[in-house]
């Protein structure tokens, strides 16, 4: 059971927010909670310093209008710069101008948030963020943390299987398992995968989707024969051309690897998933400015009070069409070739 202040600030809050209270003062507290003027202190010392109300010698305490704030949280300032990061903000930038919202990049350095006790924690502890849209994978100690304060959140590019919380994520499963039908039914027999690393912290991420649809296809067909090779840092091209060799076609479910074999211009049996919207037909493109659109929709919508853990499965464009592409660079029977350099 909650103790009665932490009632009373709820109830106060939600009238801060719904623009009920322009003044709140001790005595109005005491008379229609009937508490003491301990408690009623108690809960204006909370409501002040999560930034609902300012206290006012001889005006008692006037409520602050209120700036919607949302934290984005990634690993570092490295990976916020890179190709993935920023084409995302770019989204979530987009349509939080539209609603008039402030957004805030925090880092996490792959640590706790709970355990570091940094400015972040505090923001949190003390409901100063609307809400938080995670791109990096957090501990599952911190997502309960955010559950525990009743901060909305929405993660991004991953989900917490074990965790009933809010995501947006490509359907990186059921593409797979489609293509996978789509190469076996033009006489692909032999089928490869190369996936990013696998999620950390109990999440899964694109690695983890792309091998379970390619795992139900092999169950579904009784393949025993696989190929699979997974990213854990930077990958030897040699050792994918290599792999090549033992397969008819290999899906390219790291964008990072697909995005060298199009800048390399590499041609084989690819299917390439990448966040690059380029003219190959072997291209599955995962356009990452709506992973930040739509986290920032669903994130609005949770803060503006709809109840419920909100779940986006987004799908990509695939450009290819499941055919064998007769065009330069782009072999039919397992062979790589080097087009060019650059």
């Amino acid at each position: 059971m909650k103790p009665k202040y932490v009632e009373i600030n709820e109830i106060l809050r939600k009238e801060i927010e719904n623009n009920r209270i322009k003044v709140l003062s001790e005595r109005h507290i005491i008379h229609k909670f009937n508490v003491s003027s301990i408690t009623a202190r108690r809960v204006l010392n909370d409501l002040e310093d999560e930034g609902y109300i300012e206290r006012k010698v001889g005006k008692g305490s006037i409520v602050i209008e209120k700036i919607n704030e949302v934290g984005v949280i990634s690993y570092d300032i490295r990976e916020a710069f890179n190709s993935f990061i920023p084409e995302i903000i770019e989204g979530i930038e987009e349509e939080a101008e539209k609603e008039r919202y402030y957004i805030h990049l925090y880092t996490t350095r792959r640590k706790s948030i709970i355990q570091t006790k940094s400015s972040l924690y505090h923001l949190i502890d003390k409901r100063k963020l609307s809400g938080v849209l995670i791109l990096s994978p957090l501990p599952e100690d911190d997502i309960r943390f955010l559950k525990e304060r009743g901060i909305p959140f929405v993660v991004i590019a991953n989900y917490y299987p074990d965790i009933k919380c809010s995501y947006v994520i490509y359907d990186y499963k059921g593409i797979t398992k489609q293509i996978c039908r789509m190469l076996y039914r033009r006489g692909k027999r032999r089928i490869g995968i190369l996936i990013s690393q696998k999620g950390e912290y109990g999440t899964k991420r694109s690695g983890d989707l792309i091998y379970e649809g390619y795992e139900g296809f092999l169950k579904e067909e009784g393949i025993k024969d696989v190929t699979i090779l997974e990213m854990k840092g930077r990958i030897n091209m040699r050792e994918l051309i290599d792999a090549m060799k033992k397969v008819d076609a290999m899906i390219i479910g790291s964008t990072i690897v697909s995005d060298n074999v199009l800048r390399r211009k590499m041609g084989g049996n690819f299917i390439l998933y990448t966040h690059k919207d380029v003219d190959d037909p072997r291209v599955v493109y995962f356009p990452l400015k709506d992973y930040g659109k739509i986290g920032f929709d669903v994130l609005n919508r949770l803060i503006k009070g709809e109840k419920g853990d909100i779940k986006v499965i987004l799908k990509p464009d695939m450009k290819w069409k499941g055919g064998d592409e007769k065009r330069k660079g782009v072999f039919n029977k397992g062979e790589i070739a080097l087009v060019s350099r650059r």
